[in-house]
């Protein structure tokens, strides 16, 4: 059964489900992308919170005993 076969109604109902199908897959990717640059923007967030306490170290004890101190 070739194309000019089917009733254009069938061929036309076959093509809109198939745009839809393509569409929703792209919606789908653009959301898991989103998803991966939120996560990524929240681990650098945290990331950036460690370090700042990280590299103080032992310093860190000895800022709040100047503080205690300035208070």
């Amino acid at each position: 059964m070739a194309d000019h076969d089917v009733p254009l109604a069938l061929n036309f109902i076959t093509v809109v489900l198939t745009m839809m199908r393509m569409v929703m897959e792209v919606v789908m990717v653009i959301v898991v992308v989103v998803g991966m640059v939120f996560m990524m923007k929240v681990s650098a967030n945290e990331n950036k919170l460690d370090k700042t306490v990280r590299d103080y170290g032992d310093d860190a004890e000895k800022n709040d005993e100047t503080d205690q101190k300035n208070e």
